[in-house]
């Protein structure tokens, strides 16, 4: 059986919310020197002037200690507060630890050994995410997006969870809205050389004017170019630099519409600005712009289809 602690009640449950109750010192204070003041003045013991002045001191004094009384309840009652609900948890988690014995005990302590070493990379700024939940996130970062702010995007991903996958053609749906806001949208398709030679090139071709019509900005970069950089240049990616915020995920290769991880990078870790870098200054570099990347299509069709040729000679 476990302990059975009760959660801990606030320190200042009966401390007096209203200012007329937690002030009541001051205010008896005042109204003592008031009608000491008063009488004094009736029985000509003190002039009008000396007892207005002692009024008023009074009550700027008694206005001050009000004002400090109130800035230091409501910092203590605060403190108190985070440190009842820091410390509540861990209760619990004794209770149910208290509660078990042999190979349980053993599963809940490796559980929650793996809880603590979570909580220690939030501290750092990188936030599991369940990914399920990625799109929804995602969206409602870019909805709170003010106008003027950048989006800086790296995908790539296979063009059909562009087409296919409902979360991606709402994101899509979700950038459009943003651009009409007037939120600056960037993105960049990390594209392979063989599989823009194929029939599906011309998909991704499509997607990419489409997107352009819109006005989101669009660069491609062929995937061959950067394998020999920092393999961050080849993470998908979102990251809005006003708001020191990155997203990113991990899809199954096998299976491009599912997504088997992701996580959001916050300040202070150092992805940030790393993933900065890679989108204003690294990738910069291998950019194709679209009538670029359609003459470097025909190209590196032309070599491939050589190439095939020669093999089957």
């Amino acid at each position: 059986m476990g302990l059975n602690r009760k959660h801990p009640t606030s320190r200042f449950q009966n401390t007096p919310d209203s200012l007329r109750e937690t002030h009541i010192p001051e205010m008896v204070l005042s109204l003592v020197v008031l009608v000491g003041t008063g009488t004094a003045m009736l029985w000509g013991r003190l002039d009008a002037s000396a007892g207005l002045t002692i009024d008023l001191l009074t009550a700027v004094f008694a206005a001050g200690v009000a004002v400090l009384k109130h800035h230091f309840t409501k910092t203590a009652k605060a403190l108190c507060e985070r440190e009842e609900t820091i410390r509540h948890p861990g209760l619990l988690i004794t209770d149910r630890l208290a509660a078990l014995d042999g190979e349980l005990l053993s599963h809940a302590r490796a559980a929650l050994r793996h809880a603590c070493e979570e909580i220690d990379e939030i501290g750092r700024g990188r936030v599991p995410l369940d990914p399920r939940e990625y799109y929804r996130t995602l969206r409602v970062a870019l909805e709170s997006s003010r106008r003027g702010t950048n989006m800086y995007a790296v995908s790539s991903i296979d063009a059909l969870r562009w087409r296919e996958d409902r979360n991606q053609v709402l994101w899509l749906e979700c950038n459009i809205a943003a651009v009409k806001r007037g939120v600056l949208i960037h993105r960049v398709f990390i594209l392979k050389k063989d599989q823009m030679a194929s029939s599906e090139g011309q998909v991704i071709m499509r997607l990419i004017e489409d997107q352009i019509r819109k006005n989101i900005q669009v660069h491609a970069i062929w995937l061959e170019d950067i394998l020999h950089e920092d393999p961050r240049l080849r993470d998908d990616f979102v990251l809005f630099p006003e708001a020191e915020r990155a997203f990113v995920d991990h899809h199954d290769p096998e299976e491009p519409m599912r997504i088997v991880s992701a996580e959001l990078i916050l300040s202070p870790n150092p992805l940030l600005g790393e993933y900065a870098t890679a989108f204003e200054a690294k990738l910069k570099d291998y950019w194709l712009a679209p009538s670029d990347l359609a003459i470097s299509m025909v190209t590196e069709g032309t070599q491939l289809k050589l190439l095939a040729e020669t093999k089957s000679q």
